[in-house]
């Protein structure tokens, strides 16, 4: 029975994997096509600006959020509560998260302005977006207890990324007024989430609104049970980010416009060990310790193969890449990118074994080991970038990348008794599996 079960499983693994790998391929092709854009037509300072906005908004809706979407995904999928309840608790967070975001902002505007130069309409434009990417997040977090969840919310995704990109052209070329190009970025990303909005609103259908009884103890629950995974999901995310905030903070828009272009080409070498992760998640709870590693030997194996290949291609031909597609003002990028390089094959293998770790039901292993990667980060901008720009912060993100796999590694041994040395050889039998899926895929495909 455990035989055939890991047969079956491995072919669902690879299905899921390779629904999500499309997906995020499209979304992935079409943000490096906008970045291309906004770089030709912003410039390196305009793109600086604009990848600024994008980045303060995604981290700003993920601290404001405290992990609460993944208590509603949780509480109605165990149908702990009713849809309508959990709608009533969407409702009364974007309320709160409105009053919480204009109470900041008020009491932080001229810091942000003096630390980041930001104006005061682009930190309104900041506030309206956060609560159009909360709302999406909520919606998500609903879509994703549905049959097929995850192909609507990841369908979604492409339709945000597609629009964004075609309403930013639209207004350049329509209005002709290329000293307004940033607000025509802005404006774009804006248009583009309120429409996936209305899409999440539309595909979630039966809005009803209902206040529960036990509202305030329901509200703790959720409070606590988002707690657990606030620290993975904000530590995640300031791990990449926290250095656009460090250039901008040191350097200006300019350098951070030509680091964001090697940071766009760089996480296509994630676009795959992210798709692996994901599906990793979606199907670790269900095996035995002996499936799991052998599972994970097969993804180490795919992830780190294919990331090796991209990672010595952009090693080769990075600046040509980067000359043909965002121009000779953003040639400074291959530095950073050359740099960044070591660390996208490690954070290849960390997305493998922060989805594992997730689906073992240890989330806060995944939270304070990337929470201890931003603290290296923050520690090594703050002594690098001042010296060494742009070049000092992707060495930073190496390092920090690095730090992160080494304790993983760690955990793994201490907590679940796996030896990296488990992990890394494969046996005859392991090996054709590995053979058998990829035949059949090739066989799918053509």
């Amino acid at each position: 029975m455990t035989g055939d079960r890991t047969k079956v499983l491995p072919m669902r693994f690879v299905t899921t994997l390779g629904f999500l790998f499309s997906s995020n391929f499209l979304v992935a092709v079409l943000s490096v096509f906008l970045g291309i854009a906004s770089a030709r037509l912003l410039g390196a300072e305009g793109r600086g600006e604009f990848y600024l906005f994008v980045q303060a908004v995604s981290v700003g809706t993920i601290l404001v959020a405290f992990g609460i979407h993944t208590s509603f995904q949780y509480y109605l999928r165990k149908q702990l509560m009713s849809k309508s309840d959990i709608m009533g608790m969407v409702g009364f967070q974007l309320v709160l998260s409105t009053i919480i975001l204009s109470v900041g902002l008020v009491l932080t505007k001229s810091y942000l302005r003096e630390w980041f130069s930001f104006s005061d309409d682009s930190l309104y434009l900041m506030l309206v977006s956060m609560l159009l990417g909360l709302l999406v997040l909520y919606l998500n977090s609903i879509m994703m207890t549905f049959s097929r969840g995850v192909k609507a919310t990841t369908r979604l995704a492409v339709v945000q990324s597609f629009l964004q990109l075609v309403l930013f052209l639209g207004f350049v070329f329509l209005l002709s007024d290329q000293t307004a190009a940033t607000g025509y970025a802005v404006t774009a990303f804006i248009l583009a989430v309120f429409i996936r909005a209305l899409g999440s609103l539309g595909m979630v259908g039966d809005l009803k609104f209902s206040i529960s009884k036990t509202f305030t103890s329901d509200l703790k629950e959720l409070y606590v049970y988002g707690a657990a995974s606030f620290l993975a999901n904000i530590s995640s995310i300031l791990l990449f980010r926290v250095d656009t905030f460090m250039i901008q903070y040191f350097k200006g828009a300019e350098q951070l416009g030509i680091y964001s272009a090697a940071a766009a080409i760089s996480e296509i070498v994630l676009l795959f060990s992210s798709s692996v992760g994901i599906a990793l998640f979606a199907h670790i709870p269900k095996l035995e310790l002996a499936e799991r590693i052998s599972l994970i030997k097969k993804t180490l194996l795919a992830i780190s193969s294919l990331s090796a290949i991209a990672i010595v291609s952009l090693g080769v031909f990075g600046h040509i890449i980067l000359y043909i597609l965002f121009g000779e003002e953003f040639s400074e990028a291959i530095y950073p990118l050359l740099y960044l390089l070591p660390g996208l094959f490690f954070m290849s293998l960390n997305y493998c074994f922060a989805n594992y770790f997730s689906g073992v039901g240890r989330p806060k292993i995944t939270g304070y080991i990337f929470f201890l990667g931003v603290l290296t980060n923050v520690i090594l901008n703050l002594y690098l970038i001042p010296d060494y720009g742009i070049a000092g912060a992707a060495i930073a993100s190496s390092v920090a990348f690095f730090q992160v796999l080494l304790l993983f590694i760690w955990a793994l041994k201490k907590l679940e008794n796996i030896n990296i040395q488990d992990l890394m050889t494969l046996s005859g039998d392991e090996l054709d599996s590995i053979k058998n899926l990829v035949i059949s895929k090739w066989k799918d495909l053509f």
